[in-house]
């Protein structure tokens, strides 16, 4: 029996739970879109709003919250899903506003703009946008509001869950299980506590690790509803704190032809197609390469198909991700675990290597882009999430290389994150 959502008082306690507004209530005009994705009025960041825009905002300090659009920009689009914007907005896009191919241009900006803090020649880059619905991973915030199970995500600029009935993102099958989970959660009598779904679409089925449960603690029944929950939606595999409790078949992923088990949570790129057209590059990149060291490689995404021409050595600190491509790497592809944040491959590694491959997270490679710097590698392409960093990175070995070629691949559709695939070969 579900329990019953708490008695509110009434009167003047009830009045003073109310969320006071913060800040003033002021007119500004907005004179450009900050790298988040906010319009910003001078230093003041007033997120839904837009370039050449007169709106009211409560302001207090450098943030904005927006009121009313006053004057609104002729380049104001309709958003595409019903969560976005005020006065409760989901935190999963910001830019939905700006639209598709604007949101591509001022992408690029940015990834220009970054670049040329460090390089004087940056080729035009190459621009490539996934499609909608696409993306494969979600991660849901599973609550209980005291009548029934709903899954979301953060409010922006906050740690509230906004219940999600429709996602323009993600892939409808990826919002399916998680909104299928809450019906199953109820029915098991699951504590109300908060719940995070971990969900992947993988080349043999949806993939879901549900956290903040005690696995141990689950009792035969429990455990019965989650298999038959499994079974139903059929899902390849349902983990609870990364430990399978069903799995009807291994969920794999296939990378130049080559199927690598995927690990509970395991990292991939956020769509098919995004994927496809970097790896694409990467392998033009490398063509006449006959040595290569793929860096930060995760499961083998660029690795695997780089084995069709080249012996490859791949490295990452993911243990699971390095055990997994090991066990299925061909010949010619040796994988090794290393942190490379801390460790990095030293010119002495990397001697007789024709080309070097990395990707490291959002933080970036700083003591692997050093390295870098000191070896003879022909050929390096940078591959990143982050312009920043990505402009740091290669500051370090950026004048004995040349930019040769520049990809931006948008997977993230509607937020500020950016992918970057930069090819540099050595003076």
């Amino acid at each position: 029996m579900a329990a019953r959502p708490p008695k509110r008082s009434k009167g003047r306690h009830r009045r003073s739970q109310r969320k006071k507004p913060q800040g003033t209530l002021q007119t500004v005009t907005i004179d450009r879109l900050g790298n988040a994705g906010d319009g910003m009025a001078g230093e003041v960041a007033v997120p839904f709003a837009l370039p050449g825009e007169a709106v009211e905002a409560r302001v207090a300090g450098a943030q904005g919250v927006l009121e009313r659009v006053i004057r609104p920009s002729s380049d104001r689009q309709e958003p595409v899903c019903p969560h976005f914007g005020p006065p409760r907005a989901c935190g999963g896009c910001q830019v939905q506003h700006v639209g598709l191919a604007a949101s591509l241009e001022w992408k690029k900006r940015r990834l220009l703009a970054a670049l040329h803090r460090v390089l004087d020649d940056v080729p035009e880059p190459t621009l490539f946008q996934s499609a909608l619905g696409t993306r494969r991973r979600g991660k849901f915030a599973l609550r209980h509001d005291g009548a029934k199970w709903q899954a979301g995500f953060r409010a922006l600029r906050s740690h509230d869950i906004v219940p999600i009935t429709e996602c323009a993102v993600l892939h409808p099958n990826v919002l399916s299980a998680a909104q299928g989970f809450c019906a199953a959660a109820a029915e098991m009598g699951l504590s109300p506590a908060p719940l995070d779904l971990f969900i992947t679409k993988s080349d043999t089925g949806l993939d879901m690790d549900v956290q903040g449960l005690d696995e141990m603690a689950l009792t035969l029944d429990q455990r019965e509803a989650l298999a038959s929950f499994a079974a139903g939606r059929d899902l390849a595999r349902l983990s609870v704190d990364g430990v399978a409790v069903a799995a009807e078949r291994t969920p794999q992923m296939v990378f130049g032809g080559t199927s690598v088990t995927l690990a509970p949570g395991g990292f991939l790129q956020a769509t098919p197609d995004g994927e496809a057209f970097m790896v694409a590059k990467v392998l033009e990149a490398a063509k006449g390469a006959r040595r290569i060291a793929d860096l930060f490689s995760g499961m083998g995404t660029f690795s695997l198909p780089l084995t069709k021409g080249a012996t490859v050595l791949a490295v990452d600190s993911d243990g699971p991700a390095i055990e997994a491509l090991a066990h299925a790497a061909p010949q010619g592809l040796e994988a090794m675990r290393r942190d490379l944040m801390v460790d990095p491959l030293t010119p002495g590694e990397l001697e007789g290597i024709d080309l070097v491959v990395f990707d490291p997270p959002r933080a970036g490679a700083a003591a692997q882009a050093k390295e870098l710097a000191d070896a003879a590698v022909p050929t390096i392409v940078a591959v990143s999430c982050n312009p920043d960093t990505l402009a740091r990175d290669i500051g370090f070995f950026a004048g004995r290389y040349d930019m040769t070629a520049l990809t931006l691949v948008d997977q993230f559709l509607f937020t500020p994150h950016i992918e970057g695939v930069a090819v540099f070969h050595r003076r």
